[in-house]
């Protein structure tokens, strides 16, 4: 089980003790019902109960402001040179929602196969602008009539999250993700928001340094585990040495079978 799927953070909804304990009691209850080995409780603060810390992980936050040519000003001169490449070497940018989904999917399906990652599934995507009209859209950066980069972002009180963002790397010369992100940014400082989530990384590294550059500070997650007696703790993730074969095998696969049996398996992966 985990507290809250296909998102970095979401544990116990909770304003008391009596609360949180409550709603840890019933999950533990659930977990035993269906037998389930574990439960992944993901939180930006640690649960008060004996269980399992996964450390190492933050997400990293940049406050936003209103004018968003203060942001501009506050960056780095690296940070906008970058943007300002992308601009002179005719990269767009372009915000919408359905009818840009295939070309953010595509986008996002053949990075995943390059880094090895089975890619969740188009529905998902498809079904989150559905249930939430006004607070998800997708930015897709162009050269030409060839789309090289894209963003989803979800936006809630206050918080604008990107929790799927790629590029086609043998574009990555001409900054398209600099340009992506800073129109994402502009455009969010313009409606009001006050923090841009950069997502989850690994503390130091190589993904945090793209974040860090653009004055995002880090928030540290807890993430924590109940593990179902006489059984052991497994953890789906990259960096574990297990799957290390499995991430080298799924890229050598043919891309068309990676978008074709890659949400199947990504269903059973949180």
């Amino acid at each position: 089980m985990v507290s809250h799927a296909f998102s970095n953070y979401g544990g116990l909804l909770a304003d008391s003790e009596q609360a949180c304990d409550t709603l840890f009691n019933c999950a533990v209850q659930l977990a035993n019902r269906n037998n389930c080995e574990s439960i992944e409780f993901r939180n930006v603060y640690p649960l008060p109960y004996n269980l399992k810390l996964r450390a190492g992980k933050a997400c990293m936050y940049l406050p936003l402001d209103s004018d968003a040519d203060r942001i501009w000003r506050s960056f780095d001169c690296k940070v906008r040179n970058q943007v300002r490449k992308a601009e002179k070497s005719g990269v767009i940018i372009t915000g919408g929602r359905f009818e840009l989904i295939d070309d953010f999917y595509n986008i996002y399906a053949r990075r995943m196969h390059q880094l090895g990652t089975p890619a969740y599934s188009r529905r998902i995507m498809y079904n989150i602008l559905e249930a939430f009209p006004d607070k998800s859209y997708i930015f897709v950066a162009t050269l030409g009539k060839l789309a090289i980069g894209a963003g989803f972002v979800t936006f809630y009180n206050g918080l604008v999250e990107i929790p799927w963002a790629a590029t086609r790397v043998e574009y990555n010369s001409l900054c398209p993700n600099m340009l992506l992100y800073w129109s994402i940014i502009r455009h969010y400082c313009i409606a009001g928001a006050k923090c841009f989530d950069f997502g989850r990384c690994t503390v130091d590294g190589p993904t945090s340094d793209f974040k860090k550059q653009w004055g995002a500070e880090p928030v540290e997650l807890h993430y924590q585990y109940w593990v179902r007696p006489g059984r052991q703790l497994s953890i789906l993730s990259s960096d574990n040495p297990v799957y290390r074969k499995k991430v080298e095998m799924w890229k050598r696969l043919p891309l068309w079978v990676t978008r074709l049996i890659g949400p199947i398996i990504s269903r059973n992966l949180p």
